[in-house]
């Protein structure tokens, strides 16, 4: 009877032992929990800032001063490069042009970035009357792209593969000369928007020519548009900051900010990024 008794006064004292290390070990977990959540965060925005300042890199550096559209703080709307092309045969008056085949052991060549599509913007540079004069550009608008076997004579012509033809919506009043560049361009927009989930995400739509498609999510969640969450600065050849549309566009400069998920005191995980344009006239 007495060892019951000394048993279950035991079993009394330890329970509140038990009950400490239990919740002890409790705090610990969800401790370890929290500090996974917050460095998976951390990683998370790294990669999700990685990736926009690359994605934005890559469109913007082809571009030249004129690609460029307007802007905002929040926005930016641009003329991306589709692909760049070689004019080896031009006849007028006609509704078409020849250019080289893709070939890439050569990159000067015929290059697509992406696929091209009706409604995109071609342009092309008539050789300039004056000595010392820029070419002028004629631009059109893509109908279509098929194979062609013209250029077979062309001097440009350094392998056996067809060439390219583009099917525009206007006549070419007179030929393009031989070796003339050829660029074509699409009509896109980079902008800060909300979504359904509630948060904020850097968004890119293009543009056909009738209406823009549906916005693509980029990167996020980032901070809201009041929180500058993206920010654009395009700027002149001497980095001074630019008013939308201006002619003179020379780099964009870049900020993401996303907040770290989890965390008391908010933190926010920044990227910076300049972007100078190829294209521009003082290189």
């Amino acid at each position: 009877m007495n060892r019951r008794a000394s048993s279950l006064l035991e079993l009394l004292g330890a329970l509140p032992i038990l009950a400490i290390v239990g919740a002890i070990a409790i705090a610990v977990l969800l401790g370890a929990h929290k500090q996974a959540r917050k460095s998976d965060t951390v990683q998370g925005n790294a990669r999700e800032l990685r990736h926009g300042g690359l994605v934005m890199a890559t469109e913007l550096r082809p571009l030249q001063p004129e690609d460029m559209i307007a802007w905002t703080d929040t926005s930016l709307e641009f003329h991306s490069l589709v692909g760049v092309g070689i004019a080896c045969e031009t006849r007028a008056p006609d509704r078409h042009i020849d250019i080289l085949p893709a070939w890439d052991g050569d990159p000067a060549r015929t290059a697509f970035i992406t696929t091209a599509q009706a409604n995109d913007r071609v342009i092309a540079w008539r050789a300039p009357r004056d000595p010392g004069t820029r070419p002028t550009p004629w631009e059109t608008r893509l109908v279509s792209v098929a194979s062609s076997s013209a250029c077979a004579g062309s001097p440009l012509r350094i392998d056996v593969t067809r060439a390219i033809r583009l099917h525009v919506s206007d006549t070419i009043a007179s030929p393009l000369q031989e070796g003339t560049p050829v660029r074509i361009t699409r009509r896109v927009r980079y902008a800060l928007y909300r979504a359904g989930d509630g948060n904020w995400y850097l968004g890119r739509r293009s543009h056909d020519g009738s209406g823009w498609d549906v916005v693509q999510p980029v990167i996020g969640p980032l901070l809201s548009a009041a929180s500058r969450g993206v920010n654009f600065v395009v700027t002149d050849s001497s980095e001074a900051p630019l008013a939308s549309g201006a002619a003179n566009a020379a780099a964009v400069r870049i900020r993401f900010r996303a907040a770290r998920v989890g965390v008391a005191t908010s933190i926010v995980d920044s990227s910076f990024i300049d972007v100078a344009l190829r294209g521009r006239d003082d290189e």
